[in-house]
């Protein structure tokens, strides 16, 4: 950040700091109490990702084996793909057009 923008950067924090949070009115929070509270498709996909989670920080290796085993996975995805790219090009720099 240069000199010049200072005076604008400390404005902008002295204006962030007078402003509160702007209250949420009565029927946004009736509003957002049903779709939280209802039995929908996502509720039912939070609570079982807040259960598989749960289930496994017991278990810290897992966590560890898990992320090395991604990683693994994507190292090895992005290898063939470099591997696949390479030979399609050498693969089509051999063949010559026929010139008529």
């Amino acid at each position: 950040m240069g000199p010049e923008l200072a005076p604008l950067v400390d404005a902008a924090s002295v204006v962030r700091s007078a402003l509160g949070p702007l209250p949420a009115g009565s029927r946004f929070e009736a509003r957002l109490a049903s779709r939280l509270g209802g039995g929908g498709p996502v509720a039912h996909l939070v609570a079982a990702l807040g259960d598989a989670t749960r289930h496994e920080l017991r278990h810290p290796g897992r966590i560890l084996l898990t992320g090395a085993v991604s990683s693994a996975a994507v190292g090895v995805g992005v290898t063939v793909l470099a591997i696949r790219r390479a030979t399609r090009r050498h693969a089509g720099a051999g063949h010559q057009p026929v010139h008529r």
